[in-house]
């Protein structure tokens, strides 16, 4: 059955995280898990990266991945007080085949205003880059203003559960440029209420692996009140598509 679905997860962490008691998951392990899940490609950060060490932990992404690219698409976790030339990220992206940014706020002290990420909301919306962030490191009131203020920046909530459904469905109601990632969002008739409000281009297939296991969400789906073609969307066509939109001129 899986077989017939075109799955790309878009919430899994290489590296090792003491933080988060994470032991060390590298491509080969998340590749494992893959193949047993029928999953066709995986969109990953590294987690020394999420938990501060921004530029190394990009590089070690950079260095592990190098001979999975089939299998893994890399994406750079970004801190605003480090980037310095917006042309040489660009360039760097466009080099490493990086269609995708995730940004912390929390972990780094840092508030999502403008007078921190608006360089970087500008740059990524002018070049369609869509931008991921965890449910653990969101102000809701400043993401609102964000949504609000960039139309055409697209942002990706991941890990996001049950108790902050009643935000996560006022923001997609308000906003069309709000993605939201599945993995943790176990809620009863969910997928197919949302899918009922929004339709299921917005809504992306996520595992939170290594810490999680991807058959959970996947079935989730595939059990969900929902049309095969809205399954597909929501598995990895999806996905495919918001990193297809990506403009590297």
């Amino acid at each position: 059955m899986l077989e017939s679905y075109f799955i790309f997860d878009c919430n899994v962490r290489l590296g090792h995280s003491k933080e988060e008691n994470l032991q060390n998951a590298q491509p080969q392990d998340i590749i494992k898990i893959m193949d047993e899940q029928k999953i066709t490609k995986a969109l990953c950060s590294h987690l020394w990266a999420e938990n501060g060490q921004v530029i190394f932990g990009n590089e070690l992404l950079i260095d592990m991945t190098e001979t999975f690219l089939d299998r893994i698409e890399r994406q750079f976790v970004v801190q605003p007080l480090l980037l310095k030339n917006y042309d040489v990220l660009l360039s760097d992206m466009k080099d490493k085949k990086v269609r995708s940014l995730k940004i912390c706020t929390t972990k780094f002290n840092l508030v999502m205003c403008d007078e921190v990420f608006g360089d970087m909301f500008t740059f990524c919306q002018n070049y369609k880059i869509p931008i991921w962030i965890s449910e653990s490191q969101i102000e809701w009131r400043d993401l609102c203003l964000v949504l609000k203020n960039y139309p055409a920046l697209n942002f990706v909530i991941t890990d996001a559960r049950y108790n902050k459904n009643n935000m996560i469905i006022s923001l997609m109601r308000k906003y069309e440029n709000l993605f939201f990632d599945i993995s943790r969002y176990n809620v009863f008739d969910g997928i197919a209420g949302m899918v009922n409000e929004f339709g299921s281009k917005r809504l992306l297939f996520g595992s939170a692996m290594p810490k999680y296991s991807p058959a959970a969400s996947i079935n989730f789906i595939l059990e969900s009140n929902i049309t095969k073609t809205q399954k597909t969307d929501i598995l990895g066509n999806n996905l495919e598509k918001l990193l297809g939109d990506i403009s590297y001129e």
